[in-house]
C-alpha cells in the first residue's frame, strides 16, 4: 500500500460562471446588457431590496432597533479615537 502524499494538493480548475437577467426578451447574460439595460435593472433591484427591507424592518422593530444602537455605539468608539 502506497502512502499519498497530502503536501501537494491537486489544484482544482478554475469554474466559469455566467449570470444572467430576465429581461423582457427573455434570459440575458448581465455581460450582454447595454448600459441602459444595466441601469433599469439595477434600479429595479435596488427598488426591491429597499422594498423588501422595508416591509422587514416594518414587521421586525427590534432588529431595526439594534442596528440603530449598533450604529450610535460604533460612532462614539470612533469619536473616542483621537
Amino acid at each position: 500500500m502506497s502512502k499519498s502524499n497530502n503536501s501537494r494538493k491537486e489544484q482544482k480548475p478554475d469554474i466559469t460562471v455566467r449570470g444572467f437577467v430576465l429581461y423582457e426578451s427573455g434570459p440575458v447574460a448581465v455581460e450582454d446588457l447595454t448600459v441602459e439595460q444595466r441601469e433599469t435593472w439595477l434600479t429595479h433591484m435596488r427598488d426591491r431590496l429597499s422594498e423588501n427591507m422595508s416591509d422587514y424592518y416594518t414587521q421586525h422593530p427590534e432588529a431595526w432597533k439594534r442596528i440603530c444602537e449598533n450604529l450610535e455605539r460604533k460612532e462614539r468608539e470612533a469619536m473616542a479615537i483621537p
